[in-house]
């Protein structure tokens, strides 16, 4: 049986290799170990402690935080805008101004309305004060007819008269009485009972003096038909006058709540 043989490399071929490996490295050795030298001090700058400035430059939109929608209280045109969207104003600021011509028509109407109702205050306050002032010279002109005729009438004249004039006397503190009630009791400040009762007195006594004219001139039994006609027109000029002074309190006050 025959053994393997080995064969030996060759002298030269080793060389080779190791003769590669140092080409090799010292180049690498005279790239990495072998450039050109660098002033190191000259390159480098002390390490300091300074604020970093940044500054981004982006386009975008703002967003407010909190927005608030700004609306007049009417409805209208907006006449002029004194800011422009985004701008800052400050408390009390005018932002805008509203076309207020439909406003002032209406102020100058109300003004108007105004001046109408002061005037029909005042033509009415002439107009009942004329009335009044009428009704009280009917009533003055009723009491001298009535002495006029009381005149004629030769006997007890004077004792009619006093009775005419007591009865004159307590229709005078009933007509007191009820116009001290009638407001009051308008308001509510007084009773419908109490003034029913004003009221009743005040016919009452109406009555008495018509009864006391008629019966004094019976009484007499000289009465002739012109002294009765003239009490009962005197009487009667007395109610008118009264109606006139209520009715020219009552006008007065519903002008004046219109005014």
């Amino acid at each position: 049986m025959s053994r393997p043989t080995f064969k030996r490399p060759l002298p030269w071929l080793i060389g080779l290799g190791i003769g590669g490996i140092v080409l090799i490295g010292g180049s690498l050795y005279a790239i990495f170990f072998s450039g050109p030298s660098f002033d190191i001090e000259a390159l480098t700058v002390p390490a300091t402690s300074e604020a970093l400035t940044v500054r981004i430059e982006a386009s975008g939109t703002a967003v407010p935080i909190r927005s608030v929608n700004i609306s007049p209280k009417n409805a209208g045109i907006v006449q002029q805008l004194g800011v422009e969207q985004g701008a800052e104003v400050e408390a009390g600021q005018p932002l805008a101004q509203m076309d207020n011509a439909e406003i002032r028509a209406q102020g100058e109407q109300a003004v108007a309305n105004l001046r109408e109702a002061v005037a029909s205050l005042d033509e009415g306050r002439a107009r009942l004060a004329l009335e009044v002032e009428q009704a009280a010279a009917r009533v003055q002109q009723a009491r001298a007819q009535l002495d006029a005729v009381e005149q004629r009438v030769p006997r007890d004249v004077e004792i009619a008269r006093a009775e005419i004039i007591a009865a004159q006397e307590r229709l005078e503190r009933a007509e007191q009485r009820f116009q001290r009630y009638q407001l009051p009791n308008e308001a509510g400040a007084v009773s419908q009972n109490i003034f029913d009762e004003a009221a009743i007195e005040l016919r009452a006594a109406e009555t008495n003096l018509r009864q006391a004219i008629q019966t004094n001139l019976q009484r007499q039994g000289t009465a002739r038909p012109e002294i009765q006609q003239a009490g009962f027109a005197w009487v009667e000029a007395q109610a008118a006058l009264r109606q006139a002074r209520s009715r020219q309190q009552n006008e007065v006050q519903r002008l004046e709540a219109v005014a």
